[in-house]
């Protein structure tokens, strides 16, 4: 038991920035044609950990990262669905050190927007128990990787990358749902490509919505850059983390809702260390 609750103290502790939104909008379902999903919020972190490329965790200057989001799904046609992820605003700061030695390192903050994906996902088999389908979701690096008076600070990687994704869902009774995906996704610039996977325990009944999420990084080590140290966009990020969601609809036709939950790492590395939090309004449109 005592190992147990050391384990759990751990995930809720060291958290990790997950930048992809899976909800219960996506999974293997498609969106039909003229529906849509778009979630705004807001993902905050701060704190002075850092987990490090053998996985241990290193202090590093206190870091403030502020995510403003927009993820959206719009139903093309009923078997294809558009997809979007559109960090609108990136504020990252970092707090100046004052060592007992006397040396002095001056605070550094940048402002930006982020790296945005675009895609589409495919149903390959719809409107049965069990569904699936395949998403091609591009990244570009429309952020600023290299800011702020030093330089260091990035809001996003500074790399384009495409991820083929199998989403595979099914529905059980009384509102419950399972949910999967595996992926691989290529990046350039020298960065290693990835695997993603992961899955997804789900509740929607009335007004209440509830959701677990184990999420998964692995690092190839095939890229050739190794980021910057420390930064919140290194290369061969690794991560196994939990997440926790809640959510309700604000009326009675299910359109508008407000969503949050925490997101928390079994072990990770090349990322920051600190809790992962996330709140927003969501809004259904429906036919």
């Amino acid at each position: 038991m005592q190992s147990l609750i050391s384990t759990l103290k751990k995930v809720i502790v060291f958290s990790l920035i997950v930048t992809s939104f899976h909800s219960f909008a996506g999974g293997g379902w498609t969106q039909k044609k003229g529906e849509g999903f778009f979630f705004f919020h807001e993902r905050i972190l701060r704190g002075n950990k850092f987990f490090i490329g053998d996985g241990s965790i290193a202090s590093i200057a206190t870091t403030g990262v502020y995510f403003t989001t927009m993820y959206g799904e719009y139903g093309i046609t009923n078997r294809l669905t558009a997809l979007t992820t559109a960090p609108l605003f990136v504020r990252i700061t970092k707090n100046a050190v004052n060592y007992s030695s006397g040396l002095y390192i001056d605070g550094d903050q940048l402002n930006s927007i982020g790296d945005i994906d675009l895609g589409l996902k495919y149903g390959i088999i719809q409107n049965k128990p069990i569904v699936a389908s395949i998403s091609l979701l591009t990244g570009w690096a429309t952020a600023n990787s290299a800011g702020g008076e030093s330089r260091l600070l990035q809001a996003g990687d500074g790399e384009n990358n495409q991820l083929l994704q199998l989403d595979i869902s099914g529905g059980l009774n009384n509102g419950m749902y399972l949910s999967s995906y595996f992926g691989f996704n290529n990046r350039t610039r020298g960065f290693s490509d990835e695997w993603r996977y992961g899955g997804e325990v789900g509740y929607a009944k009335k007004k209440l919505l509830l959701m677990i999420k184990l999420m998964g990084v692995a690092s190839l080590y095939n890229g050739k850059t190794s980021g910057l140290e420390g930064g919140l966009f290194s290369n061969n990020v690794e991560y196994f983390s939990l997440g926790l969601e809640g959510g309700y609809y604000l009326n009675e036709q299910k359109s508008v809702g407000v969503l949050g939950g925490i997101h928390g790492a079994f072990f990770a590395k090349n990322v920051l260390a600190v809790p992962s939090f996330h709140a927003g309004i969501f809004y259904q449109i429906k036919k």
